[in-house]
């Protein structure tokens, strides 16, 4: 029924995402994060809905970076989580301030910990790298001290 609410409220009208779409995935992703078929759809919404600059801009001050990392670090044993987790972290961290916003909250380490535990699954691994890319584009010294 949660996914559901999720699903009908999360849109995209001519290439970019509808302000109220994003909070509703990001608060049901704070108040059912424990669920992880929740964080999988959520992480999941995130990832369609950070596509676009205004996209990336409306999930990062709504704190979706924070509601992704925390579920990456929930449901670390779990591979859907991780997988779509990592990817909507890879498109939050393409913006500046979603990348700061990612290293500063243990983004990186939620991440290698995905690695660690997955790291048989050529998709978590594949995400997980390109999530990596991204938070190390600009400040690779921090992402290798933190390793």
């Amino acid at each position: 029924m949660l996914i559901d609410f999720m699903s009908r409220h999360c849109f995209i009208v001519d290439g970019q995402c509808v302000p109220h779409g994003v909070e509703a995935v990001v608060d049901c992703l704070r108040v059912h994060r424990a669920d992880k078929d929740v964080c999988h759809r959520g992480c999941m919404a995130l990832t369609c809905l950070a596509v676009s600059e205004a996209g990336q801009v409306n999930a990062i001050a709504c704190g979706g970076v924070e509601a992704v990392v925390d579920c990456l670090r929930v449901h670390r044993a779990d591979r859907d989580v991780c997988h779509q987790g990592c990817w909507a972290l890879t498109n939050l961290a393409f913006n500046d301030s979603g990348e700061v916003k990612a290293i500063g909250c243990g983004g990186v380490e939620a991440v290698v910990d995905c690695l660690r535990v997955h790291r048989a699954d050529k998709d978590v691994c594949h995400r997980r790298c390109w999530a990596r890319t991204n938070l190390a584009a600009r400040r690779p010294s921090v992402v290798v001290l933190r390793q």
